[in-house]
This record gives structure tokens, C-alpha cells and sequence, in this order.
């Protein structure tokens, strides 16, 4: 393998995956890597698809083609959530590593499947692509903790507010959605998609991975739209783990200006922050006194494709594995069984505003105030604000024998 290049492949080059794409034909051959083929029903979305003809990459409308004809020592993909498991399967089967786009999956039991399918395949890896969790400032925190330098965790909380228009949800079937039409789980929403990374790095920092004490042990949830959807847009979920740290996650779309990602996490001896007063950074402040800076989180967002790599050049370990990502896939899936019904924002709430473009946003009048004011407090939606919330949060859910979404156990069969 040191001898010739690495071979990437990758899956979904219209959208996110056009980064890696970029990634591998501008710097890959400092990294001794190469864009070995790619893959989409539709080629002719990618902007970069004239450069790769020009390379005479091959490109395939399906895995299965690729796999056959130009098998990859790594296949990315950068493809729709309900299409991670069954890839990744494939993958492995034929004996190829995988970078998988974040989140893991939809569901558990999917994340089983892929975890299974590893294990079947011990001399090949699945990294799961969230970005902050390749960053050394994270990783950095994350060695600190561990370490015990911050003493015991006590509470973790972050609040992402991230404006999406109409044309966000309208770019595919699946965005925004609870299922496909053929019945199979996307979850598409805040959570599991445009800010998911800010709610697994909670459970990164502590190393919670599948079944141990840092994991999530049990989630209540709040998940509401205003969007015309299927599934969410705004949510907020209080998490309890194993060894009895609290986690708080504030996600919406449905808001007029863009917040966050804001976090404090709390230990025995010392506060971690990343705020509007940090610059961007990460900033730890002891109780004594003492403060470190971490750095920027997002300072080399393609880290995560060039230390897939070295995964295969030189058995590099891999920061975020299937493991590591479970107690993300298992929170929204338990979120979901928390409340059942997701509820609506009033048309009396509901404001849009129009775009030249014919472009919409619809945001909800007060809620970027109250999401905070929950963030603030370690609260959940109706404990200490006057907000109208047009529901209830949802009952709390168990999550440490949870199998099988919805509902924590496999159906008997008839």
C-alpha cells in the first residue's frame, strides 16, 4: 500500500460530497491519495463532474458498479441517511473501508446491522465523518478529560439556531422527512442532520460510545415544526447518561437569524466553553483560575478524509468509529418514542418572509428568545418561561436496552 496511492471512491457528489471531491483533486496527492471513481444516479449536479471526466475518473450510477469494476481501498459516502446502512454493508462485504457522512444512520437497529457487518470484517474500518471529532482541539478537550483534569462532568449543554428556507426542505424527497414512501426511517431534522455534530460532541468529549457509563441512558424530548414537513424542525432533549451527567441539546430551523453552535459544559473543577465572548474557540476556565484555549474546532474540515488515509496507508486509528457514533443515533431514536406526536407552532406564531428569489423562510415569533432562555437556565420548554409551546415535553424514554426504533424492542414476528 505505501507504494502506490490510496484509492477513494466516492458516493453523492451533488451536494456535501462535492467537498471531498474538491479535497481529493486539489490536495490529494500531497496525502499520496487519489480520486479512484464516483458515484451518483445524477453526475451532472456536481460542479466539479468536468474536471473528473478530464481526469477519465470513472463514474458509476451505482455502487454495486463501482464495487464491481474500480473497488476502492476507501469508499466515502456523502449520500442520503437512509442510504448509509446499506452501503456501508456493501462495502465491507467486498473488503472496502468506509469514511460515512454524518449522521450514522436513522435508526439502531441499522447502526447494529453496520457494527455486525465490522466486526465480520476485523482488518477493515467505518470512520463516521463528524468533522469536530477529527479536529486536535477536540481531541485535545476530549485527552483532558479523560485525564480527569476537569474533575467529574456534571451537565453538558449546547444551542444551535440555524435558519433554513423552503428551498432547504425542498431539494430532495427526503429532507426534512420521518420515512421514505416505501416505509423506511430518514429522521431527517436539526438533530439528525444540519447540527447533529453538536449533539454527539457531548457524548464524544466523554467517550460515550455503544453500552458503556458514558452512554445515554435515558432522553426526554420536546420536537415541534412550523415547516411543512413530515418530521421536526425545533427540538430540545434532556438526556440523563449511565454514570448520571445531564445533557441538554437546543436545535431549530425555524428561527430568523442564525445562532450558535454555543455550548458550556460543566465539570467538577472547571466550566468548558465555546461562545460569543470565546471567538470561536474553546475555552476551559477552572475554578481556581486557570484557563486554557483550545483553538478553533473548524479549522481543517477535510482532516477527517486524510486521516481515513492513513487508516488505510498506515493503520492510523480512527477518532469517530460506529461505536462512537451510536449514543447520537440512540438519543434522536428515543427522542422520537418521547413524543410521539410532533407538534405544531400555531399560524398565529408562524411568520414567512419572502425572497426575491420566490424563495420562503418560516420562523416562529419568540422562539429563538425562548430556545435560549431554556439553554440558560438547564431547561427544558414550559419549566421556566412563559413561551407558548404548543405542547408538552414528551415522557422520558430508557434507552440502556434499547434495540429497535420505534419502540426499543423488534416486533415479534406473526
Amino acid at each position: 500500500m505505501k507504494n502506490r496511492p490510496v484509492r477513494v471512491a466516492v458516493a453523492g457528489i451533488g451536494g456535501y460530497g462535492d467537498q471531498y471531491v474538491a479535497a481529493l483533486l486539489e490536495k490529494g496527492h500531497e496525502h499520496s491519495a487519489i480520486l479512484s471513481a464516483v458515484v451518483d444516479p445524477d453526475p451532472s449536479l456536481s460542479p466539479r463532474l468536468q474536471a473528473i471526466k478530464e481526469r477519465k475518473t470513472p463514474v458509476f450510477e451505482d455502487m454495486a458498479g463501482a464495487l464491481r469494476d474500480s473497488p476502492p481501498d476507501i469508499f466515502v459516502l456523502a449520500t442520503p441517511i437512509h442510504h448509509h446502512e446499506p452501503m456501508t454493508v456493501a462495502c465491507l462485504e467486498k473488503g472496502v473501508s468506509v469514511l460515512c457522512e454524518k449522521p450514522l444512520c436513522a435508526t439502531i437497529q441499522e447502526a447494529l446491522r453496520m457494527l455486525e457487518a465490522q466486526q465480520h470484517r476485523p482488518g477493515r474500518f467505518v470512520s463516521v465523518g463528524y468533522q469536530w471529532s477529527f479536529s486536535p482541539t477536540i481531541l485535545s478537550l476530549r485527552e483532558d478529560i479523560s485525564a480527569g483534569l476537569m474533575g467529574r462532568p456534571l451537565e453538558l449543554r449546547t444551542v444551535v439556531l440555524w435558519p433554513r428556507k423552503r428551498s432547504y426542505y425542498s431539494r430532495n424527497s427526503w429532507a426534512g422527512a420521518l420515512r421514505l414512501a416505501d416505509g423506511r426511517w430518514v429522521l431527517d431534522s436539526p438533530a439528525h442532520n444540519a447540527t447533529a455534530h453538536y449533539l454527539h460532541n457531548m457524548f464524544f468529549v466523554l467517550r460515550a460510545a455503544w453500552n458503556n457509563s458514558s452512554a445515554p441512558a435515558e432522553v426526554s424530548a420536546f420536537l415541534a415544526r412550523a415547516n411543512p414537513i413530515t418530521n421536526y424542525d425545533t427540538a430540545a432533549m434532556r438526556i440523563r447518561t449511565a454514570d448520571g451527567t445531564t445533557i441538554l441539546f437546543y436545535s431549530t430551523h425555524a428561527v430568523r437569524d442564525s445562532v450558535g453552535p454555543m455550548f458550556l459544559y460543566r465539570f467538577e473543577q472547571a466550566d468548558v466553553l465555546m461562545d460569543s465572548s470565546t471567538g470561536g474557540h474553546i475555552v476551559a476556565r477552572w475554578h481556581d483560575g486557570r484557563t486554557k484555549d483550545y483553538g478553533d474546532p473548524n479549522s481543517d474540515q477535510m482532516e477527517k478524509l486524510w486521516r481515513a488515509v492513513l487508516g488505510v496507508r498506515d493503520n492510523a486509528p480512527q477518532p469517530c468509529a460506529i461505536t462512537d457514533a451510536v449514543p447520537q443515533v440512540l438519543t434522536i431514536n428515543g427522542a422520537h418514542d418521547s413524543m410521539q406526536e410532533i407538534a405544531v407552532f400555531s399560524q398565529k406564531q408562524t411568520q414567512i418572509d419572502k425572497y426575491a428569489d420566490g424563495d420562503q423562510l418560516v420562523w416562529v415569533e419568540g422562539l429563538a428568545e425562548a430556545m435560549l432562555g431554556c439553554w440558560q437556565h438547564s431547561a427544558m420548554p414550559g419549566e421556566t418561561d412563559n413561551f407558548d409551546w404548543p405542547a408538552r415535553v414528551g415522557t422520558p424514554v430508557r434507552l440502556t436496552d434499547y434495540r429497535w426504533f420505534p419502540g426499543g424492542k423488534q416486533p415479534q414476528q406473526a
